[in-house]
């Protein structure tokens, strides 16, 4: 979902009432605190979200968890995370320190920037969804759960969401261009909807929902089946089909799962409602236009913190996805190589300098990776 303000917010701002001896109004006051945000959160959002969905992606694209279903869907979630930041943080942070939007150099960079913004988010949104449907099935249907959920299938589901998602918001190819502003003397250029367009209204609502509200409905209610079936198993004291390596990685992913699905539905959620609440309220005044944006920009932020946060969740809730970043950053020796099962680095010379050579071979066939596309890998 884009965010639009006018390119003269803090000149009508500084045309209010002076309150304090400094000469400052409180318009002012509300824009200084705006945009002080915008470059000391927004660039540390930036900062830690590109780096980290940097380093998540490389650890997912390990041979430990790149055959996986669990491994595309969360390098895809990272990928389209970071072209979320790169397209509209960035942009917002640009605007506050020198006041150029890069969305206004032409008629070309309207719309293909858009369709960019409004693309990676709604993705990213719809990456979650499939992640939970997987999720779902396994514990609900754990015997079923390997044929229903395979990789084929699960990456067809997603190319197809995002394939639908393209094709809606393709239409901002023809709904977005370069508009005018008079404000004074001057003439501002800004992109958005052409002057002539009634159906920004039904576009913003249609990409909301799109967004947030059908994948948070989603969202809740599969985790609540989930969290029921759990619950419901652990009563009756039944056991999964499955053995008790299998049974781990069902709950170390499902716990992830759970992590991310809340940290996503608190940070989007609120700007989501502001938005719905924001169409009712009028800004009679520089003074509630002045708050309004900076609630707005508050979050804003919220909103984007979710697009750089999933690194920190991995790291914190996934003993097994730091073993597998750890082995990535400090791996040094090239005859060095990581186990599939047991994510441990094995040194030919250290394990097999007591076995014979039939055992050690053995051992070494052991540890090689599976070729099979299992549907997910464990994050214990």
């Amino acid at each position: 979902m884009a965010y639009n303000v006018t390119p003269v917010y803090t000149d009508l701002l500084l045309s209010g009432t002076p309150l304090y001896d400094d000469g400052w109004t409180t318009e002012a006051y509300y824009a200084k605190i705006d945009r002080i945000l915008w470059l000391s959160i927004g660039l540390a959002i930036l900062i830690l979200g590109v780096l980290g969905n940097s380093l998540a992606f490389c650890a997912l694209q390990t041979p430990y968890y790149r055959p996986h279903s669990t491994g595309f869907l969360l390098s895809a979630l990272a990928v389209c995370d970071t072209l979320s930041l790169l397209t509209g943080l960035l942009r917002k942070w640009v605007i506050n320190l020198n006041g150029v939007d890069m969305r206004n150099s032409s008629e070309v960079a309207c719309r293909v920037h858009t369709f960019l913004t409004y693309t990676c988010q709604v993705v990213g949104s719809w990456t979650l969804v499939v992640f939970t449907l997987d999720r779902t099935v396994s514990v609900l249907l754990p015997l079923k759960s390997k044929t229903l959920c395979t990789y084929r299938r699960v990456a067809l589901l997603w190319a197809v969401a995002a394939a639908v998602v393209c094709l809606f918001n393709s239409q901002i190819f023809f709904l977005f261009s370069i508009n005018q502003y008079d404000y004074g003397n001057a003439t501002y250029t800004y992109c958005n909807f052409k002057p002539d367009s009634d159906y920004h209204f039904v576009f913003y609502w249609l990409d909301t929902a799109l967004f947030s509200i059908i994948p948070s409905i989603i969202i809740i209610i599969c985790n609540a089946l989930i969290v029921s079936n759990l619950m419901k198993m652990k009563r009756d004291r039944k056991q999964l089909h499955a053995s008790g390596s299998e049974k781990k990685k069902l709950q170390a992913t499902t716990a992830l799962l759970m992590t991310v699905s809340l940290v996503f539905l608190f940070c989007t959620l609120p700007y989501v409602l502001y938005f719905a609440l924001f169409s009712y309220i009028e800004s009679r005044s520089n003074y509630d236009h002045a708050y309004w944006t900076l609630v707005s920009t508050c979050l804003y932020l919220l909103y984007f913190a979710n697009n750089a946060v999933n690194f920190i969740l991995y790291c914190v809730s996934a003993e097994r996805f730091r073993k597998v970043l750890q082995e990535m950053l400090c791996k040094r020796n090239r005859n060095t190589k990581s186990a599939n099962g047991n994510g441990v680095t094995w040194r030919k010379e250290t394990a097999c300098q007591r076995l014979s050579a039939t055992q050690c071979t053995d051992v070494n066939r052991q540890r090689e990776p599976s070729p099979l596309r299992s549907t997910s890998a464990t994050f214990v």
